[in-house]
């Protein structure tokens, strides 16, 4: 992978995948505030829709973090490594994967990016979409603050995130500051 090609996943594409996690979870809580019972059929979709995006994004940030082994073996994947190459070495996430990301990570796969029989078998899972975003936001966080120290230059490249949070809301602004 070359470095022009980071720079433009980055830029074009990771920026991209925040930004859809953190306004998808918005826009459930605000979709459940106008929930009623009996509504219809086109609002359970249009909730499911976006939570299903939620879904999907904190996937792709737990494999981008947290890479499987068959991730790793993908040439095209895109992975934090790439940006950090002591990225898995780093205190500050070895051996403390998020605890959001173990137990979410499979049921993501297996019930939402295939159609598998884990749909069929236990009970309903219940995602706790803020517990995974703040836990996404945390890693996000390490790895901004880790590639900083490392190359400045390859901070720049994220600096969509930059001018994304100063357009947030304020509750929103408000849990970027609370996450450690």
């Amino acid at each position: 992978m070359t470095e022009k090609e980071l720079q433009r996943m980055a830029d074009e594409n990771i920026c991209y995948e925040i930004k859809m996690l953190i306004t998808a979870e918005g826009l459930l809580n605000e979709l459940q505030l106008i929930m009623r019972p009996g509504q219809g059929y086109l609002l359970i979709t249009l909730m499911n829709a976006r939570l299903e995006s939620f879904l999907i994004h904190a996937r792709n940030f737990m494999e981008f973090f947290y890479p499987t082994k068959s991730s790793k073996d993908q040439p095209n994947s895109v992975l934090a490594i790439h940006y950090l190459s002591n990225w898995e070495n780093l205190d500050a996430i070895k051996d403390k994967k998020p605890k959001t990301f173990s137990k979410y990570h499979n049921k993501i796969h297996q019930r939402l990016a295939h159609i598998s029989l884990e749909r069929l078998e236990g009970e309903k899972t219940r995602w706790l979409c803020k517990e995974i975003l703040t836990d996404v936001l945390k890693v996000w966080k390490i790895f901004l603050t880790e590639l900083s120290k490392e190359s400045q230059e390859k901070r720049k490249w994220f600096e969509c995130w930059d001018d994304f949070i100063q357009n947030l809301p304020e509750d929103k602004k408000k849990l970027l500051e609370a996450t450690p």
